[in-house]
C-alpha cells in the first residue's frame, strides 16, 4: 500500500492467506501497485518469499470519438460517443475559450448525460466552441478527444441596389435581397463624411425593408451614397454602396442623358409606360414578382420608350429590371387569371 507490508486476514477481497495460494477477489482500481510477499516458517525457521507486484488496468474503453462539426447558422449539432462498458456514466463538457465546465441540460443543450451531445440552433458567437466528454465506470474513468464546432454564416447579399439617376423632386427606390427569406435590413446614408443609420419619416420610408424609397429627392442629396446591412442570427452582410445622382433638368431628355429609366404611371391599373436611355435599347427587361418569379421578359430595339400591358397579372408589388437597373412598380388592380392566360401574356 505504500506504507509497508501488514498481515492479511481472510475477510472481504481475501481468502487463503495462510496457505500456498492467495485469493483476491474484485480487485479495485485503487489496488494498482500494491506490492504482496508471503512468510513460510517450520520448527522456527522462516523464510519470505519474493515480493509481487499486482497491476491493475481499467477496462473502460473508448470504442467511438465524437467528431467536429461544421454547420451553417441555425442547424443542430451533434456529439456522439461510445465505450466498452454498459454501466458507464457520461457528463459532456464546454470550453468557450476559458477552460472546460460542465454542461447543462436546457435551452440549446440536450443529452449532456448522455452517449449523444445535441445543440440546438447554433449561432455564431458559438463558432470554435470546443466539447469533449468524460466518462467513469466505477474507479475508471477516460476523457474523450477534443472536438471542434464550426459555424458558417449563410446570410449573403444576392441583388446588390443599384445607382439612381433622376430629377429634382422625384422619388428614388433602392432593391436589396439576401439568400435568407428571414434577414433583417437596416439601410443607411453617406453625406460625404460617413455612413450612419436611417430612420422611417420624411423623405425616407423602408429604411428596415428589402427596398428604400426616398421622396421629393432634392439637389443637396445630389451624390448622396446609400447601402443596406442584412443581418441574421449573428451573421452580417453590407451591401455596395449605390450613388444617388439628382438633376436639375427635367423630362424625357433627362433621363435619356443620364442613361437610366423612369415609368409612369405608377402605381397603374395595368398599363406601365416606361422611357429609358438609347443605352440601354439592346438590355433585356425583365419583371418579377415579390417571390423572385420572372412573370415579364423582352429584349427591345430601337426604342426608348414602350408601354407594357400588365392586365393579366394579378395586384401587387413588381420589380422591374433594364440593365443593371432595378425600380419598383405597383399594381393597383387586376384580375387573377389562369397560369396560362399570363404566360400568354409574356413577350
Amino acid at each position: 500500500m505504500g506504507s509497508g507490508f501488514t498481515t492479511l486476514s481472510n475477510i472481504g477481497q481475501y481468502s487463503g492467506i495462510t496457505s500456498n495460494t492467495l485469493s483476491i477477489s474484485n480487485v479495485t482500481l485503487s489496488q494498482n501497485n500494491y506490492y504482496y510477499r508471503c512468510i513460510i516458517s517450520e520448527s522456527g525457521c522462516a523464510d519470505t518469499s519474493k515480493v509481487v507486484l499486482l497491476t491493475v488496468k481499467c477496462g473502460l474503453s473508448i470504442t467511438t470519438q465524437p467528431t467536429h462539426q461544421t454547420l451553417n447558422v441555425g442547424a443542430n449539432a451533434q456529439y456522439t460517443i461510445a465505450t466498452s462498458s454498459q454501466t458507464t456514466t457520461y457528463r459532456w463538457q464546454k470550453n468557450k475559450g476559458s477552460g472546460f465546465v460542465n454542461i447543462n441540460n436546457g435551452g440549446q443543450y440536450a443529452g449532456v448525460i448522455t452517449t449523444t451531445l445535441t445543440i440546438a440552433n447554433v449561432t455564431v458567437s458559438q463558432n470554435n466552441y470546443t466539447y469533449r466528454c468524460v466518462i467513469v465506470d466505477g474507479n475508471c474513468s477516460d476523457t474523450s478527444n477534443i472536438v471542434t464546432l464550426k459555424v458558417n454564416c449563410k446570410l449573403a447579399i444576392t441583388m446588390q441596389p443599384s445607382s439612381q439617376s433622376i430629377i429634382v423632386g422625384s422619388n428614388a427606390q433602392y432593391i436589396v435581397s439576401a439568400l435568407s427569406q428571414t434577414a433583417s435590413y437596416q439601410w443607411q446614408e453617406n453625406t460625404g463624411a460617413s455612413f450612419s443609420n436611417l430612420t422611417n419619416g420624411g423623405q425616407y420610408a423602408g429604411v428596415s425593408n428589402d427596398t428604400l424609397t426616398i421622396s421629393n429627392a432634392t439637389l443637396s442629396q445630389n451624390s448622396y451614397n446609400y447601402r443596406c446591412i442584412a443581418s441574421e442570427a449573428g451573421c452580417i452582410d453590407t451591401s455596395n454602396a449605390a450613388l444617388l445622382t439628382v438633376k436639375k433638368n427635367s423630362g424625357v431628355s433627362s433621363i435619356i442623358n443620364d442613361n437610366g429609366f423612369d415609368i409612369f404611371p405608377n402605381p397603374s391599373n395595368g398599363n406601365f409606360t416606361i422611357i429609358y436611355a438609347s443605352s440601354l435599347q439592346k438590355e433585356t427587361l425583365t419583371i418579377y414578382n415579390t417571390l423572385g418569379e420572372q412573370v415579364y421578359n423582352s429584349v427591345w430595339n430601337n426604342e426608348t420608350q414602350r408601354t407594357i400591358d400588365l392586365s393579366y397579372l394579378a395586384k401587387g408589388i413588381y420589380f422591374i429590371r433594364l440593365g443593371e437597373d432595378t425600380r419598383r412598380i405597383v399594381k393597383e388592380r387586376g384580375i387573377m387569371v389562369p397560369a396560362e392566360a399570363g404566360l400568354m401574356g409574356l413577350r
